[in-house]
């Protein structure tokens, strides 16, 4: 049997995250030009939806921003232009600079990327009335900064300080300044600006391309093009194992959200590594490697014959420097994926009402800073009609999503994939029992196979919560849906000063229960908000003096409370209203007793599905988790599937390949599995050691190979009245 071997690579992007940057500088409008359809928006920093025209030539939808591919926004060099006519883009002000990740293609009528004056390619140019224009692509008549890689990205920024100097113009080349302007400008074009043609056509890609109403500085232009470019690590890793572990890490059905992902690696910290300095991956030390920090986005590319390269992609969390003069001279570093992200966020959300599971899982992903550099979001079977009124400010995205997977029945986590190596998704329930194409067949080739050993572990019978839900319009409550509770030891408030009060919704005649809201009103002075020189609510009244400003989210709001005047007051009411949104009596639907209790024992296992509201759901649910996992003969159920891949290509293909959803079948004489039964990856595990070797470990879950019931579908089949649907 051939032994084969896959190459590796771990690359990370220095200086932090590009996009986070762009918005950190107060980019006014950012394109992400490979994520536009049909049109160019404005999304990721001002979200006002600022257009612009598309004239031919120009294949949106790429399948990456840059630098990993030829991704972005392709013009084909002879029709295809973007024109920015947007009033909010009107360049008349300054100072500006203008942003974007340039790759010539073949066919450019253009020479090179020019500086300032007439140019080619990517320019800032004026006229004889001193008037500047700024263009994207598409040139003049010279180029004196010339580059004919049309294989490679480059980052190009221009700015302008404002000013009639002669230097106020700068052109900056992959983080370098490579040309500054030698006229005065006193105006600029009213005209917005152009990309992709002015005098020629330019042909290529363009991508991540922003608008600031500064002139970024040399320091955060560099910042810039560090962050947005990948350093290649591989020749520093040491002998250590690398490890990716990632999924849904649980043998319990009620577990539809995978942990954070991580990847592990060593790093050599002696003089012998690339840069030859002792230190050089330390984070603290005064030697460490430029832009080496905390949060850096880390790719590890696994790449095999005919499966290609697969990514992987997270942020470095730990670096691990051993110290000493005897240690090893080694740094352990630790990368996560973005369900860490998801777990670091509150829940700064608003109600969402008649809202589908998919529709409900990208708005709390739009919510996290650090957007994943891929979805992938199915349809969401059902349409629940509130979500997200369960769970407090306090509570985290990645808890929201795990409520969403569980109320769907899908699963939702980060896959790698072939592009950047981040693929945030969410599956429906359809998705798994239409995936009827095995990834392979394990059978009595495994270097381990753990059977759940503990009969507690084997589930017997199912439980599942959902939770109806009714409005009480504010006119008939009996009071505010959340209210301070004023002390008289409460500090007073001096003028100028303002303090953020963060309330949870209450129900008016329980104040001990927990509801969600919606339609919250602004807050009113004397109705809604007072003050008083006294904190009993005597003294001077100085409600005039406060002002009120509130941000409303499904379960709790944040009120920023101001005192003007010249005179120290206490908040003596602060309240909110709006309409309540109150979850029922919760109904419970359980399984039918099965007939290995006697041997198993009493199993259960709790589905709680908080934004479900139908109660026949419930039971339907319960009946089929109890048809997938318990069957109607004992047979083994497997937790981890261990196996090398370098036995055989088809092996190696598979651990490459093989990821969360995908559908294997296993066999294994002495265990009595056999390969009739199928099942689902729910994490992954990938150890790469010296010389190749590379172990694959799966947990999975079991599949209904036989039948499957299309739960809540119209005209589908309806457990136990109508029938069960064959594969």
């Amino acid at each position: 049997m051939a032994w084969v071997t896959p190459t590796s690579a771990i690359r990370v992007q220095l200086g932090g995250d590009y996009d986070a940057l762009v918005k950190a500088d107060g980019a006014i409008g950012y394109w992400r030009l490979g994520d536009a359809v049909g049109s160019l928006t404005a999304t990721d920093a001002s979200g006002n939806g600022h257009t612009g025209t598309v004239v031919g030539g120009v294949t949106f939808g790429q399948a990456t921003p840059q630098p990993d591919t030829n991704g972005g926004a392709l013009f084909d060099g002879s029709t295809g232009k973007i024109t920015q006519s947007d009033s909010a883009f009107n360049l008349t002000r300054g100072p500006l600079s203008v942003e974007a990740w340039v790759k010539r293609g073949a066919g450019s009528s253009d020479a090179g990327i020019a500086g300032v004056g007439y140019a080619n390619g990517y320019q800032l140019n004026w006229h004889a009335g001193a008037t500047l224009y700024f263009y994207i692509g598409g040139g003049g008549n010279s180029a004196n900064f010339n580059f004919s890689d049309g294989t490679i990205w480059h980052h190009m920024v221009g700015t302008w300080d404002g000013t009639t100097a002669t230097n106020g113009i700068k052109l900056y080349l992959d983080g370098v300044l490579v040309a500054q302007g030698t006229a005065a400008v006193t105006t600029l074009s009213a005209s917005g600006f152009k990309i992709g043609q002015n005098t020629t056509y330019f042909a290529g890609a363009l991508d991540d391309v922003a608008v600031y109403p500064v002139a970024l500085t040399a320091a955060q232009v560099a910042a810039h093009y560090l962050a947005g470019q990948w350093t290649d690590l591989s020749k520093d890793l040491t002998g250590d194992p690398i490890v990716l572990d990632y999924g849904v890490r649980d043998t319990n059905p009620a577990t539809r959200i995978a942990g954070t992902g991580t990847l592990t690696f060593g790093l050599r910290n002696d003089v012998k590594n690339s840069g030859g300095v002792l230190g050089w991956y330390s984070p603290f030390n005064a030697n460490r490697r430029p832009g080496w920090q905390h949060g850096n986005r880390v790719q590890y590319a696994l790449t095999y014959g005919s499966a290609g390269t697969v990514y992987w992609c997270g942020r470095l969390r730990g670096i691990d420097a051993a110290p000493g003069q005897w240690e090893a001279r080694t740094v352990t570093c630790t990368a996560l994926d973005w369900l860490d992200d998801a777990a670091r966020q509150n829940m700064t959300v608003g109600i969402s009402a008649n809202v589908r599971g998919d529709q409900a899982a990208s708005a709390l992903i739009a919510i996290v800073p650090k957007s994943p550099l891929r979805t992938a979001i199915g349809v969401g079977s059902d349409t629940y009609v509130y979500a997200f009124d369960n769970l407090w400010v306090t509570s985290t995205v990645f808890a929201g999503l795990a409520d969403l997977a569980r109320s769907e029945l899908g699963y939702i986590g980060q896959r790698r994939d072939a592009v950047v190596g981040q693929t945030v998704f969410y599956e429906n329930r359809h998705a798994r029992v239409s995936n009827s194409a095995l990834r392979v067949t394990v059978d009595g080739l495994m270097t381990g196979l753990d059977i759940l050993p503990n009969a507690a572990e084997i589930y017997t019978r199912f439980r599942v919560t959902d939770y109806p839900r009714t409005i009480v319009p504010r006119a008939s409550l009996s009071g505010p849906v959340a209210s301070l509770g004023i002390s008289s030891g409460r500090a007073a408030l001096l003028p100028g000063q303002s303090i953020a009060i963060t309330l949870n919704y209450t129900d008016p005649a329980n104040r001990g229960s927990f509801i969600g809201a919606t339609n919250i009103v602004p807050p009113a002075a004397t109705t809604d908000y007072t003050a008083n020189t006294a904190p009993d609510g005597s003294g001077l009244d100085c409600t005039g003096s406060l002002s009120v400003t509130l941000t409303a989210w499904a379960s709790a709001a944040k009120l920023l409370v101001t005192l003007g005047g010249a005179q120290a007051a206490y908040i003596t009411k602060l309240q909110v209203r709006g309409d309540a949104v109150f979850a029922l009596n919760p109904a419970i639907g359980e399984s039918a007793a099965s007939a290995f209790q006697a041997l198993y024992g009493d199993n259960l296992a709790d589905v709680d599905m908080p934004y479900q509201g139908d109660p026949a759901f419930a039971s339907n649910a319960a009946a089929y988790l109890s048809h997938v996992y318990t069957r109607t003969s004992p047979t083994p159920q497997i937790k981890t599937l261990k196996f090398c891949a370098n036995r055989s290509d088809a092996f190696m293909v598979a651990a490459v390949l093989g990821d969360i959803s995908d559908r294997v079948a296993v066999g294994e004489i002495v265990s009595g599995v056999t390969t009739d039964r199928i099942y689902y990856i729910n994490a992954v595990k990938l150890t790469l050691s010296e010389r190749g070797r590379l172990d694959c470990e799966w947990q999975l879950v079991p599949g209904d190979g036989n039948h499957y019931w299309v739960l809540g579908t119209a005209s589908a089949s309806e457990l136990g009245s109508t029938s069960i649907l064959a594969l």
